[in-house]
């Protein structure tokens, strides 16, 4: 009886989902040059977070109907350069522990000699919540249609960024020794505005660059949803793949 093919899980927000990837009939560069921008970087720099949400961001996603390609993102990427067939578990805007949560689901399902498992981390200012019977993800920072009254009480009340990082950084610890065979990738280093970087772990992550401190190398590498572009996601499947296969963990799935 042959081999069973091993199969590529993949975990994690937008990036691993393939958020803004995929087909597309519109193009991106007219897009942004009708609202007055030469580029992505260029609208970012010159609008406020709540203006490029409602002048680029959500009529973009909805020209789009907001496509995601799991199979176009690095983590698909990385399946399809194995010739291996991907479970896709990653969604936009989804909180780490969320994720986890989806991990731990699938747990008796995933053959650690033969499955793949890549994990992308959300960004820290996510949280898990239960409102009922189902896990819901909300996202801290997402102001855009809050009213000034709603946002000053919301701020009262949320944790601060050195709270979130605590949080986030914990679950980095957890996963990799609960789970020492997950490929865990950093999408998002933490923001330069929080002061205190201490929390950071070394060497916590599978390879040293985060994917957005990966991506911002190239230019034009964003599309009007802040996502990065086709390319980028397959030089970063490419950087970790190239890890991968030299890691005798890993022998039994990537050769």
């Amino acid at each position: 009886m042959p081999m069973r093919k091993g199969k590529v899980y993949i975990f994690g927000c937008s990036h691993a989902a393939g958020h803004e990837l995929g087909p597309k009939r519109l193009n991106y560069q007219k897009f942004m040059k009708a609202r007055g921008f030469d580029s992505v970087i260029q609208a970012m720099d010159e609008l406020s977070f709540s203006e490029y949400h409602k002048r680029i961001a959500r009529p973009w996603y909805k020209k789009i109907n907001n496509i995601c390609t799991p199979l176009q993102s690095w983590a698909g990427q990385i399946a399809q350069k194995l010739d291996m067939p991907i479970v896709n578990f990653a969604q936009p805007g989804s909180a780490f522990d969320f994720q986890i949560n989806l991990l731990m689901e699938q747990i008796d399902n995933i053959d650690w000699n033969l499955d793949l498992v890549l994990f992308g981390t959300p960004v820290s200012h996510r949280y898990t919540i239960k409102p009922r019977t189902k896990l819901q993800s909300l996202q801290l920072n997402h102001f855009a249609n809050m009213k000034d009254r709603q946002l000053t009480l919301f701020l009262q009340v949320l944790p601060s960024d050195e709270t979130m990082l605590l949080l986030h950084y914990g679950l980095v610890t957890y996963l990799k020794h609960r789970y020492p065979k997950v490929v865990l990738c950093e999408m998002c280093a933490p923001d330069e505005n929080v002061q205190n970087k201490t929390f950071r772990i070394e060497n916590q992550f599978y390879v040293e660059e985060s994917f957005a401190s990966f991506g911002n190398k190239f230019e034009d590498s964003l599309y009007p949803g802040k996502h990065y572009r086709e390319h980028i996601h397959e030089k970063y499947a490419e950087y970790v793949l190239e890890k991968l296969t030299n890691d005798e963990k890993y022998s039994t799935i990537v050769t």
